[in-house]
C-alpha cells in the first residue's frame, strides 16, 4: 500500500539533488524485495531484519546499513558483545555497499564503551580479500 507513495517522496527529494535512506521499523522481510525498487541510495535495517537476506534481495541496487540490535546488543552487551556482533554484519556486507550501523535509533543511555566498540570494529576491521 506505501510503496507508490514512498517511491514518490524519495524521487522527489532526488530530483532536488539530496541522497535518499529509507528505514522502517521492524520485521519487514516481506517487503525488502520493494525497497530497492523506491530509488532510495540508502536502506537502513531494522534489527529484526536478517542481514544475509537483505543482501540477497537487495543486491548491489542500494545501499544498506545496520542492523546491530540497539537494546539488547548496543545497550545491554558487553564491548565484546558489540565488536562480535560487529564483525559478523561485517562480513555478511563485505563486498561493498554495506555500512555498519544500529538497527534503529540507540537509547541515549547506552554505555558508550559499546558504541566506541561498535566504532572501532568498523574503522579496524579487515574485509577478506
Amino acid at each position: 500500500w506505501a510503496f507508490p507513495y514512498e517511491r514518490k517522496v524519495i524521487q522527489a527529494w532526488k530530483a532536488y539533488g539530496a541522497k535518499t535512506l529509507l528505514h522502517i521499523c521492524g520485521d519487514s522481510s516481506k517487503v525488502l524485495h520493494l525497497y530497492a525498487q523506491t530509488g532510495a541510495d540508502v536502506i537502513e535495517l531494522d534489527h529484526k531484519v536478517d542481514l544475509a537476506l537483505a543482501r540477497e534481495l537487495v543486491g548491489d541496487r542500494c545501499c544498506l546499513i545496520g542492523n546491530i540490535d540497539p537494546v539488547t546488543v548496543l545497550l545491554q552487551g558487553t564491548p565484546e558483545q558489540v565488536r562480535a556482533v560487529s564483525e559478523r554484519c561485517l562480513e555478511l556486507g563485505r563486498g561493498g555497499g554495506y555500512l555498519l550501523g544500529s538497527g534503529c535509533v540507540v537509547p541515549r543511555i547506552t554505555p558508550l564503551e559499546n558504541v566506541r566498540a561498535m566504532v572501532d570494529t568498523a574503522r579496524t576491521y579487515a574485509v577478506p580479500a
